[in-house]
């Protein structure tokens, strides 16, 4: 099989010593080189993404939304938090910012300090979530509380692809 392939193999963690591949869409493709098995094995090209769709063209939107929810819940979730307790507030900003930064499933973020399940990943999402909802709810005019609750409904629609992946990830179907 002669012709062009996208990626070189030995860039992509995950790919094999003996194989070029690439990644289009969700699919993942790839040829063998000499002397090496790759992605390839037994002919055919693996019908399940080795990355998330977080890492392809078709994540950006679900990325940005997902920037935009992480942000309105950093400001807002410790703000409303303070009412109740300062003490709080650092323990809602590690929540929410240090832990999804330390912690990821592997194939859905490029670099992987600790890694974790899928499962753990959809619940660091959810908090996000949750924390943009509640801060909004608890602080913003009633203009800006129907915003956040948009925002946070189409996000969620929007990772549905991701979070389907990241539980096939987590239980080793990649």
């Amino acid at each position: 099989m002669n012709g062009p392939v996208l990626g070189i193999g030995s860039q992509l963690p995950w790919a094999t010593s003996g194989s070029m591949v690439g990644v289009i869409g969700s699919v993942v493709i790839g040829c063998p080189v000499a002397g090496g098995g790759g992605l390839w094995q037994g002919g055919g090209v693996s019908d399940r993404a080795v990355v998330s769709p977080n890492l392809t063209v078709a994540g950006r939107v679900p990325s940005v939304l997902r920037v935009c929810v992480e942000l309105v819940g950093w400001v807002t979730a410790p703000w409303a938090l303070s009412r109740c307790s300062v003490w709080l507030v650092p323990v809602a900003l590690v929540v929410l910012i240090v832990v999804p930064g330390v912690f990821a499933t592997p194939g859905d973020k490029k670099d992987v300090p600790v890694a974790v399940p899928g499962v753990a990943t959809i619940a660091m999402m959810v908090s996000q979530l949750v924390a943009a909802g509640y801060g909004a709810w608890a602080l913003l005019p009633v203009w800006a509380v129907w915003g956040v609750s948009v925002l946070v409904v189409v996000t969620i629609v929007a990772e549905l692809p991701r979070w389907r992946w990241l539980l096939g990830a987590g239980r080793g179907r990649v």
